[in-house]
């Protein structure tokens, strides 16, 4: 999980003089990276794509909560606590440091 954690820190912080192909790049490397060693690689990918798969609708659920807040008197409980959760997962990856 580290490794992952790290890589997506590297991929997300790359310097402007990179191009944007690079970070890319790297993402799509990241589960042959992080699973070489593993004893299932091919259920280590499948589960590092979930993950960043996860983080990335979670992001998108997060920011349009964030930038829809008019529309909170409306939502259902069910969708208030989806963009509540989203919200404390970005504010938890946030934290997170390498």
């Amino acid at each position: 999980m580290r490794k992952l954690i790290l890589a997506l820190l590297i991929a997300s912080t790359s310097t402007l003089a990179s191009a944007e192909n690079d970070a890319l790049k790297q993402i799509k490397s990241a589960p042959d990276v992080l699973c070489a060693d593993h004893a299932n690689k091919a259920e280590c990918q499948r589960g590092i794509r979930t993950l960043l798969m996860a983080v990335n609708n979670l992001s998108a659920l997060n920011v349009m909560c964030e930038e829809n807040k008019e529309l909170r008197g409306k939502m259902d409980e069910k969708l208030k606590y989806q963009c509540d959760s989203a919200k404390e997962v970005s504010e938890y990856i946030k934290t997170l440091t390498p």
